[in-house]
């Protein structure tokens, strides 16, 4: 609500606001692409949006890397910090990995990442309500993050089948090779020439509202953790 809100303040388009507001509050390119249908936004507002979030997540994933040492907090703490301030999960990874914190980090990523779930739901409702005026026939879906199911399914493998952990280094050094992957396919998507004509006034806000959505997860981790 904070980030559409400083967004439309600069006098953001409102379905851009919303993307990157939803991007940089849940989880990055997928609350982008999940959000898009719903509002029924142009190929070029997604990937501005999806840009933004991207370049937004690697600024502060290395802003945090770097004074995350400097502030005393424990390594929880910042794992923590960086599961609930940074932007895409492979972000929440990096961070968490340089802090030795990188499985609490995971999981609170992991956690907000559910939130998708009801956003999407708000939105869609919200979104119909405020184009009532426009008859729609056809059928309403609601983004779910289906890679939830993954992450569920594989805790309780890892949990209740054994011989699982014999294995559990070579998939963790797999899933790094992914996660690599999935960063290279997000700086494949930045297009600097439309954040340059088109992105200034999203940027500036996903910008400001991180810093307040840093600051707020390191307040937090410090007075519950």
């Amino acid at each position: 609500l904070i980030n559409y809100g400083v967004a439309r303040l600069f006098r953001v388009d409102h379905t851009l606001a919303l993307l990157t507001a939803c991007g940089c509050s849940i989880c990055g390119a997928a609350a982008v692409m999940g959000i898009s249908g719903t509002v029924k936004a142009k190929a070029s507002q997604s990937v501005l949006a999806v840009a933004i979030v991207a370049i937004m997540g690697t600024v502060f994933a290395l802003l945090e890397i770097a004074l995350g040492p400097l502030t005393g907090m424990t390594k929880d703490q910042l794992g923590i910090t960086a599961g609930a301030s940074l932007h895409e999960i492979a972000h929440a990874v990096a961070g968490g990995d340089a802090f030795g914190a990188v499985d609490i980090a995971t999981i609170m990523k992991l956690s907000r990442v559910l939130m998708l779930v009801f956003a999407a739901i708000i939105i869609a409702i919200w979104w119909e309500k405020k184009h009532s005026e426009v008859q729609s026939t056809g059928k309403k879906t609601v983004a779910f993050p289906w890679f939830m199911l993954g992450f569920i399914g594989a805790s309780i493998i890892g949990t209740f089948v054994p011989f699982v952990t014999s294995i559990t280094p070579q998939l963790v050094d797999f899933a790094y090779i992914v996660l690599g992957m999935a960063m290279a396919a997000l700086g494949i998507n930045v297009n600097f020439k439309a954040i340059a004509s088109k992105g200034k006034k999203p940027m500036l806000a996903s910008f400001l509202t991180s810093i307040l959505l840093m600051c707020f997860a390191a307040g937090v981790a410090m007075l519950f953790f």
